[in-house]
């Protein structure tokens, strides 16, 4: 499995209609596209993680924007699009004693990419390859 480390941007805001809209659209406003994405709402707070392609331009203008954008650095893997590659990475992380902070992902046609978080990103990706 291909890892790299990657800039995810966290959101915490109050949860109202258009907050989509009002993120994505401030983004692409500035020509950063959005590789991946994850989001949830709790007891009206919205919490938003997004992994951009152009992490310092992403945060400048969500900040300009009135946000208050924090940074993680995280782990995008890149597995096979087919039942049972997720399981072999769990088996592995299992094997190497490694336990996530979180995970969340997406998949368009023969690919897999994973977004994860660990206290070491290091030993995440060694334990992967």
């Amino acid at each position: 499995m291909k890892s790299s480390r990657v800039v995810e941007i966290e959101l915490e805001m109050k949860d109202r209609p258009g907050i989509l809209a009002e993120v994505a659209g401030t983004l692409s406003g500035a020509g950063v596209n959005i590789e991946a994405m994850c989001g949830c709402t709790c007891e009206g707070t919205a919490y938003i993680m997004i992994v951009p392609d152009k992490a310092p331009k992403a945060l400048s203008v969500l900040k300009k924007a009135g946000l208050k954008p924090k940074t993680n650095k995280v782990l995008l893997v890149e597995m096979p699009n087919r039942v049972g590659a997720l399981a072999e990475a769990g088996e592995k992380l299992k094997k190497a004693g490694i336990s996530l902070d979180y995970i969340y992902a997406t998949t368009a046609g023969e690919t897999g990419r994973v977004i994860m978080g660990a206290k070491n990103l290091a030993k995440l990706a060694r334990a992967l390859a």
